[in-house]
């Protein structure tokens, strides 16, 4: 069995449990999540891991390798549903993010509003000013 356990799910070391794929090469698991910082360790065997260091992100995947002794970080910068898929070979954890615009990660089926300003598009979402190109104005 793999499961994850963190700010998720309260810690609960049986909440989450990954579908282990039909070859036995990859489990997967879809959480919903907020947009805020998450602390987790993943749990193989029944044994916690030694954890995962945040190592790379490109576009909407952060691949998570190596062992640093503390918990693993998950920044999630738009809510909505995120992909932990673990490689047994390569002991690798990968988490595809939810799709996004190019305005600063705006989930693309995110309400936002739409004003001009100052004769400049300004899209405001959950509090903050964005211009057209993405930029954080207020």
């Amino acid at each position: 069995t793999i499961a994850i356990a963190g700010d998720m799910n309260g810690w609960n070391t049986t909440a989450n449990e990954f579908v282990v794929s039909e070859d036995e090469l990859t489990a997967s698991l879809t959480l919903p999540l907020e947009a805020k910082d998450y602390g987790f360790k993943m749990i193989i065997a029944g044994g916690w891991t030694s954890d995962g260091a945040k190592v790379t992100r490109e576009n909407n995947t952060v691949v998570f390798t190596g062992a640093n002794g503390d918990n693993s970080t998950l920044t999630a910068d738009v809510a909505g549903d995120y992909t932990f898929t673990w490689t047994y070979a390569t002991s690798t954890l990968v988490v595809t993010y939810p799709v996004a615009s190019s305005v600063d990660n705006v989930q693309v089926n995110a309400t936002a509003v739409k004003v001009i300003k100052n004769g400049q598009l300004i899209i405001i979402k959950n509090g903050k000013e964005y211009n057209v190109q993405g930029a954080i104005l207020k």
